[in-house]
């Protein structure tokens, strides 16, 4: 191997290195899994991913094993980011490239707080970037179909792309952007590799059309699957090739530049915090709130609020002195409340308008609304400082991850989705499951969008904690399944959701994504093992080998 990476340092502007320090720093994503790589390039060009992709098409006979796994800063939930072969380090391309009224353009590699800070400029935003955008790329954004928790408004990143580059298995850079039917045919009659590959996928999306649209999940976002049903658009005759790269985590070529569109950002903020004293008000709860058209419905429980309390030292760091101290006495109010009251749940709604007055009359009016259904109410306004409800779930994953000394965060079945109008009548026949296998968990997440996650805290170092994961996750799919839902609204298959796919769509529409694979990528060189070439077996045997109790990632 070591013969065949120097040839290939040859025909590189950028490095690649087979050091075992930078082996092993880039083993781990945010998943249970771990993968030493053979090498890691950190390209200096696209030409350089280029170059990277026809070289292993040409050795990949030689080296059966050869592959490639696009990686960004590593935060992956679903062991997408990790291979075992060559890992793509983009974050050395991380240039901003333009920006041109409400459109930013850039590589893969760049920080979406980097983006954000030039938007905030112009009061405009990037409407899906995740919570911990300090660490996220644009590239990990949109190969994960990435959401905000301002998803329940402005919907998730396959709403916002306008065009893409990506380096497909020929190894050359193509521009995909949205075709009319006329660019479409004028593309398909290209003599060229390009133009059969648009031809060939025309067809087999037109001849499934009903089939692939009667089998998008009953939700309101999902990352799970290839985004089939949002490619071609026979009514309005519109061919989008981006929806399909989008949310594929780096499975059919790699993304080496993205145009998004940003939106408005808002002015001033409120948030209304709602104490839910029983599962049995949360329809009716949810639907009242839906009807204001809120920013976002947050949710937690009560385990996920006090823990992230008991974090003081780190919740400190995270919301800075002044908000620290600002908050602390209304967070633990509300936590105490939740804990004292009998409460199951606290949802933290967030309502925007151009001045504080209107802020103001929004919230008023939906306190009034809500109060007639007898739960806890709490207001909180803010101008575009984020509110505290925010805050705190932006924070409460990391904060546990980091800080939990019994049990460690296990992320398998933290991303699951079902529409809001069922969460109700879901989230009882979810704990029943948790509860049989004996994994105490935290739920939080966009309850507005019925987007739960889940977070078991459990060490799974034990034979016996692992040997539950597969059972658990045959019932969970069940559920999901039953109630037309989907294993993954945002965190994308990778390896751990990847099995299920057949589970979660019938055979014949798993048939498709297995053919559209096949198609962008016949080697199977784009990060093998996730999404539809996953299998369970796989998986575990790259789970952490190490996956104590209290150990941070």
């Amino acid at each position: 191997m070591e013969q065949l990476i120097s040839q290939l340092r040859g025909a590189l502007s950028g490095t690649i290195s087979t050091s075992q320090t930078a082996r092993t720093a880039v083993r781990r994503d945010g998943s249970l899994f771990e993968s030493i790589p053979d090498a890691v390039m950190t390209p200096a060009t696209a030409a350089d991913v280029s170059s990277l992709v026809k070289f292993v098409v040409k050795h990949k006979t030689s080296f059966p094993k050869l592959a490639i796994t696009a990686r960004g800063a590593g935060t992956d939930m679903s062991g997408a980011a990790i291979g075992s072969s060559i890992i793509l380090d983009t974050s050395t391309l991380s240039t901003i490239q333009a920006f041109n009224g409400r459109f930013i353009q850039a590589q893969p590699g760049a920080r979406i707080d980097d983006m954000q800070r030039i938007l905030y400029a112009h009061n405009l935003t990037l409407a899906s970037a995740p919570s911990n955008q300090h660490l996220t790329t644009l590239g990990g954004m949109v190969a994960n179909n990435s959401a905000s928790a301002d998803s329940f408004r402005h919907g998730t990143t396959e709403r916002w792309v306008r065009a893409l580059k990506v380096v497909l298995a020929d190894g050359n850079e193509y521009v995909v952007r949205p075709l009319n039917k006329k660019e479409l045919d004028k593309k398909m009659a290209q003599p060229t590799y390009e133009g059969r590959l648009y031809a060939h996928l025309y067809s087999l999306l037109n001849k499934n059309y009903d089939l692939i649209r009667n089998a998008r999940p009953h939700t309101t976002k999902n990352t799970s699957g290839y985004n089939l049903w949002n490619v071609w658009d026979k009514e309005n005759g519109i061919f989008d090739l981006t929806q399909l790269f989008t949310g594929s985590q780096g499975t059919l070529g790699i993304i080496t530049e993205a145009t998004l569109e940003a939106v408005k950002r808002p002015a001033f903020t409120g948030t209304l915090l709602v104490h839910i004293p029983s599962l049995r008000k949360l329809d009716l709860v949810l639907s009242t709130i839906r009807r204001h058209n809120p920013l976002s419905i947050e949710g937690f429980d009560d385990l996920s609020f006090m823990q992230a309390l008991q974090s003081h030292a780190t919740l400190r760091k995270r919301l800075g002195k002044r908000e620290y101290i600002k908050q602390q006495a209304r967070l633990t109010s509300s936590a105490l409340s939740l804990r004292s009251s009998g409460n199951q749940l606290l949802l933290a709604v967030t309502v925007d308008g151009d001045t504080q007055d209107i802020v103001l009359k929004k919230i008023e009016s939906l306190y009034d609304e809500l109060s007639r259904y007898k739960v806890g109410l709490d207001i909180s306004i803010d101008s575009q400082s984020q509110t505290q409800g925010r805050r705190m779930r932006q924070s409460t994953l990391a904060l546990i991850q980091d800080q939990i000394t019994t049990w460690h965060a296990s992320p398998f079945i933290d991303d699951m989705a079902v529409h809001p109008t069922r969460v109700a009548a879901f989230l009882p026949r979810l704990q029943k499951i948790l509860k049989k296998y004996s994994f105490p968990a935290i739920i939080h997440g966009h309850f507005g969008d019925g987007n739960f996650h889940i977070v078991p805290l459990k060490d799974v170092s034990s034979a016996k904690e692992r040997a539950k994961l597969e059972p658990m996750m045959r019932a969970i799919s069940a559920l999901i399944i039953e109630f037309d839902g989907t294993l993954s609204g945002e965190h994308g298959d990778g390896m751990i959701r990847g099995p299920w796919l057949p589970a979660q769509f019938n055979q014949e529409v798993y048939a498709l994504f297995k053919g559209v694979k096949e198609l962008f990528d016949p080697l199977y060189i784009f990060n093998p093992h996730k999404k539809t070439d996953a299998s369970w077996e796989y998986s575990m045997s790259q789970l952490r080998p190490e996956a104590k109790m209290g150990q941070k990632r």
